[in-house]
């Protein structure tokens, strides 16, 4: 073991915080953690806890910690990730150049979002990232702002106006999404 420690904190009001320290296996067993900075920046003062170890949980007061195997980054990628707000998915859209098109859109709870368009042809779907919001008057603006891979020039915008379980673009550009425009309907929780 190399004794660096790492303690990750999700609070419900302002998400998660990343601590690194060093710990230390004292002579009774117990372990003391001595936390020295977040990732961003280094504490003026070290800030050490000690743990009473009983079996395999480390304990200080109403604080039990119990032992993982082991945390990999995509453990702690899906612990810290924002979760789905919505996911809206269209109906069979026409394509120029295969067999048709099928869009869905993931709004995530810290305001980003994914949209997928499968073009059914046996491709992987095109991925595009950006934001979202609700409008005081009850409607949605989505701006795509690029691709996993890069950003684009200028975001592209639509506004949905909500319509029971569907949301219907009311405001977009006509040369990238027709003159029909997009409809998406609510799916249900996974």
């Amino acid at each position: 073991a190399n004794n660096n420690a790492e303690q990750t904190t999700i609070y419900l009001t302002k998400g998660a915080v990343s601590e690194v320290g060093v710990w230390a296996e004292e002579v009774d067993g117990s372990i003391t953690v001595t936390m020295t900075g977040t990732l961003e920046q280094e504490y003026d003062e070290p800030s050490p806890v000690t743990y009473l170890r009983d079996g395999d949980l480390l304990v200080d007061g109403a604080f039990v910690f119990f032992k993982l195997d082991e945390i990999t980054p995509e453990m702690m990628d899906a612990l810290t990730a924002p979760a789905v707000s919505a996911t809206y998915k269209s109906d069979t859209l026409p394509a120029a150049d295969s067999p048709g098109r099928v869009i869905t859109l993931t709004l995530l709870d810290d305001g980003s979002l994914t949209m997928s368009t499968d073009f059914l042809n046996d491709q992987p779907p095109i991925e595009e990232v950006g934001t979202w919001e609700e409008n005081a008057d009850g409607t949605l603006t989505v701006s795509l702002t690029g691709t996993p891979d890069g950003e684009y020039d200028q975001p592209d915008v639509l506004t949905f106006e909500k319509d029971g379980d569907q949301i219907v673009a009311v405001e977009y550009d006509e040369s990238m999404w027709g003159s029909e425009g997009l409809t998406l309907t609510e799916q249900p929780a996974e």
